[in-house]
């Protein structure tokens, strides 16, 4: 059988927590339901597998090829919806459209206002008004969207009322009745798993206790109702997993006909999901990175960027990408100020009639003053971008003022020093300073970027 997924030893360690050699597979044409506590490691896996955060050990492939040697068009056959809004809560669903859409290839604009209709959301209203369930409606109207053959959902019916989320469930179980398509599906609302879920795969402390058919489980596993004298008793080689309650012990077997002939007192039953979960305690691409990243720069008043950074990096783009498109964006906005700028000075000094220029030499002092203006706000701009990405968005907001300032007190000390010296700067000196200085910022941007790429390429998102 084909493997739309295939983990193995996947390994990620933090202070505290280790997601400890995890492995399953999902065949295609099927649904895996993922359980486990809060806490598990449900989400640390998840977000392993889509490379959001690096992994210490282990590999994981789709379609039996890893993510790192084809992402963009892994990308386009992969729809994510994770277990919150990672969309800015400024933008309408028609906007998450069109930037959908500009990154999507396979994005289809038919199916996603068919999806915003049957989920009744409005289309051209903000998404800060929405209700939780109505944000994720969205999430997982655009992951069904762009023609993708694996859906990965993070808790995606949580917030949904039992009504709404019946129909999203028949959604999945149309969606699989291609076999070409597959779901990994992590939930806490394990009735829903029961109902759809072809497999399921359950972690605990960050480790795999198993990973079988439901059908295995809940005809071939069992669970013991037994007083503490018979849990006594239990061979602890039979455990799985067990929990204690008032007055009753709940002990999970891997094989119920065995431990029915074995341990005749007690009551053996057929276990749920719940019972074991609770048991074990290209242009396109550019476009798209314009987009992406014309919200990320001029919206520094959100500190939870790195959110949409999370849901950008599953859409067929790069953290390269996301930084180049920072930087580009930083060009655009610099070339349309330094524009306006001159536009505007014209307009007011006629308006004012104060605007003279009486010969072609004031109009190249005039372009070349804009240009000056164009050139230190990419220059000062492109030194704010790493500190974005090194120390997230309010902290660069505080740092961005040390960073204006610096170079300012820099350039002055050098000129005192210069001028303790006896050493005059000529006007000469000054002038081919001006002439080499777009080169010098070349220079300069190119180094900012390479720390950005260096910086974002080892953060976990």
């Amino acid at each position: 059988m084909v493997s739309a997924l295939q983990i193995t030893d996947l390994t990620k360690e933090y202070p505290g927590f280790k997601l400890d050699h995890v492995s399953f597979t999902l065949p295609q044409g099927t649904i895996m339901g993922l359980i486990g506590e809060n806490g598990a490691g449900k989400s640390t896996t998840i977000n392993a597998i889509l490379d959001l955060i690096k992994r210490d050990e282990g590999s994981v492939t789709f379609w039996g090829e890893e993510l790192s040697k084809n992402p963009r068009q892994l990308k386009e056959n992969i729809g994510v919806v994770f277990d919150g809004i990672n969309f800015y809560e400024t933008l309408t669903p028609v906007k998450v459209g069109k930037i959908s859409a500009a990154a999507y290839r396979q994005w289809n604009p038919v199916v996603y206002k068919d999806y915003l209709d049957k989920f009744q959301l409005p289309s051209n209203q903000e998404i800060k008004t929405f209700s939780k369930g109505m944000k994720m409606k969205l999430c997982i109207a655009n992951a069904l969207s762009h023609d993708s053959k694996l859906l990965i959902l993070d808790e995606a019916t949580s917030g949904l009322d039992p009504v709404m989320r019946d129909d999203i469930l028949d959604i999945f179980l149309d969606y699989i009745q291609d076999e070409n398509h597959s779901i990994l599906m992590s939930s806490h609302i394990t009735t829903d798993l029961e109902k759809i879920a072809d497999y399921v795969t359950f972690i605990h402390e960050g480790k795999i206790v198993f990973s079988k058919t439901k059908d295995e489980l809940i005809y071939n596993y069992g669970i013991l109702r037994c007083s503490k004298d018979d849990f006594d008793r239990i061979d602890p080689g039979d455990i799985l997993a067990y929990r204690k309650e008032d007055y009753q012990w709940n002990v999970l077997v891997a094989d119920r006909d065995k431990a029915m002939a074995h341990y005749r007192n007690v009551i053996v039953d057929h276990p749920t999901i719940d019972d074991i979960l609770q048991g074990g305690t290209a242009a396109y691409q550019v476009t798209c990175c314009l987009l992406c990243s014309m919200m990320i720069m001029t919206t520094f008043s959100f500190d939870n960027i790195s959110k949409w950074e999370k849901y950008a990096l599953v859409m067929p783009i790069t953290k390269k990408d996301l930084v180049t498109a920072k930087f580009l964006t930083l060009i655009i906005f610099s070339v349309f100020g330094a524009v306006t700028g001159f536009v505007l000075g014209i307009a007011g000094g006629v308006v004012f009639k104060s605007f003279h220029i009486n010969s072609p030499e004031e109009w190249i002092t005039l372009l070349a003053v804009a240009g000056i203006g164009m050139v230190i706000g990419i220059f000062f701009g492109s030194l704010v971008i790493p500190l974005l990405f090194k120390f997230g968005a309010e902290k660069a907001r505080m740092l961005s003022i040390a960073a204006f300032a610096a170079p300012a007190a820099i350039g002055m000390a050098l000129y005192k020093l210069l001028d303790m010296f006896g050493i005059p700067l000529s006007e000469k000196f000054i002038t081919n300073l001006l002439y080499l200085s777009p080169l010098l910022v070349i220079v300069w941007v190119y180094a900012m970027y390479l720390i950005s790429c260096h910086i974002f390429q080892k953060q976990d998102i």
